[in-house]
């Protein structure tokens, strides 16, 4: 009984020894592991970068950058590059891919809400811009009219006076009166003043001249956008807009304040100007798109 006993005290502490022993060396490997593992990713980010950097188009990255998207998109393209994974890589693959789909779908709405609130104004600047010329036409047609009716009957009258010899004195007098009637046709004309009162206070165009969104006029996700540089020497969207508007002799403090009196060609400028600044953010919308295709394309299976 005690010789028994003795053998199983002797069998149980050699098999603690054996398992404190085979913890011990899990251990070390696991820890071996993890640094020779930390070591690999620090030493090839380069790598990772040109990965990243191929993949994605550049207006691709913009977009990733400005929905705030770069550190999942870079563990989803991790994980893209297996050409085929474990279930759970592939869960966890498909969960990455869904939020980011899920964060492009709200960045395109907010995108589409710019270009609509852009749109509108437009159209308002034109409509107000059409009814200010059809009145100013309608306006200029009277005066022309009631012009060529005084310079008739000025001229009738000259003739029947001429007609019954009469005498030059009549004929001035009648010349002169023809004269101040046109003159006095024609100066409501040029004393009125042209254009309308047209008022703005929500101004895209100001947010962007003056480079302030303090109203998020232009949503969040667009203005990162239109702010990113994707180049050392590559010019913003913003700047090369603002550029634009420099360039083509655009830059009356009218169209960046909140209202004035414009002109019908100062109110077909502003519009112009909105069409331009339309175009510059459906350019994301167009980015959206092309990432969302990149994402969907070529998925990896399980295995």
């Amino acid at each position: 009984m005690i010789r028994f006993t003795s053998t199983t005290r002797a069998c149980s502490t050699t098999a603690f020894f054996g398992f404190v022993g085979l913890r011990v060396i899990l251990f070390c490997w696991l820890n071996l592991w993890l640094v020779t593992d930390t070591l690999a990713r620090r030493s090839t980010p380069a790598s990772d970068s040109a990965v990243y950097a191929t993949f994605f188009s550049p207006s691709g990255r913009q977009v990733l950058r400005a929905a705030d998207l770069e550190g999942i998109a870079r563990e989803w393209l991790m994980l893209h590059q297996l050409a085929q994974q474990t279930p759970d890589q592939y869960r966890q693959y498909q969960l990455l891919h869904d939020r980011m789909r899920h964060r492009l779908w709200v960045t395109q709405l907010q995108v589409s809400a710019t270009a609509a609130e852009l749109d509108n104004e437009e159209e308002q600047a034109e409509r107000v811009g059409d009814a200010v010329r059809e009145r100013q036409g309608r306006r200029e047609h009277r005066f022309t009219v009631a012009s060529i009716v005084v310079s008739a009957l000025t001229s009738v009258v000259s003739g029947v006076i001429l007609s019954r010899n009469r005498g030059t004195s009549s004929l001035d007098v009648i010349g002169v009166v023809g004269g101040v009637a046109g003159v006095g046709l024609s100066l409501p004309n040029l004393l009125q003043p042209k254009g309308k009162w047209y008022e703005h206070k929500r101004n895209a165009l100001a947010s962007l001249w003056l480079d302030q969104n303090d109203t998020d006029l232009i949503a969040p996700t667009v203005w990162r956008f239109m702010h990113d540089r994707p180049g050392a020497d590559v010019a913003t969207l913003r700047d090369e807009l603002v550029n634009q508007w420099k360039e083509s002799d655009r830059a009356n403090p009218l169209y960046f304040s909140e209202g004035g009196r414009y002109t019908a060609d100062q109110l077909a400028t502003r519009a112009a100007m909105l069409d331009q600044a339309e175009a510059y953010v459906k350019q994301i919308q167009k980015s959206i798109s092309e990432l969302a295709t990149t994402l969907d394309a070529n998925p990896p299976t399980t295995r």
